[in-house]
């Protein structure tokens, strides 16, 4: 059941229950698809802004084909109201998020990466020179 016009599924040839018992090789070739079906799409319908990919693994999230299938999904401006969160909205009530809270707290822990990377860093250059 397609979620929007020219949503296309990438299923691998061998029979393999999820995405996760995929071999590297059978990943890159699916990746390497999807980026071809994603070129094809944008020159047949200007009016694509963005694409979903995703893949359900398990019953509990969804799946309901027990073989491999990855959905590359066509977005356009105005497809639903509110488009922020994304693949998020799979649990609807974790869709919305408070963009400044998130970029606070995602720049909190960089600096505190920095700060221990740089720790690190001055602690091993000390250690070198005793």
């Amino acid at each position: 059941y397609p979620v929007s016009d020219l949503h296309c599924l990438i299923i691998p040839k061998r029979h393999v229950k999820d995405y996760f018992e995929l071999t590297d090789e059978e990943i890159i070739a699916c990746n390497t698809l999807i980026k071809n079906i994603k070129a094809e799409i944008e020159n047949k319908d200007p009016s694509v802004r963005g694409f979903n990919i995703g893949t359900n693994v398990g019953k509990i999230s969804g799946q309901s084909i027990l073989h491999c299938h990855i959905h590359l999904i066509p977005r356009r401006e105005g497809d639903v109201e509110n488009p922020q969160g994304g693949v998020r909205s799979v649990i609807p009530l974790k869709q919305y998020y408070n963009r400044n809270r998130i970029q606070h707290t995602f720049c909190k822990i960089i600096h505190e990466i920095l700060n221990e990377d740089s720790n690190f860093k001055n602690n091993d250059s000390k250690n070198k020179t005793k």
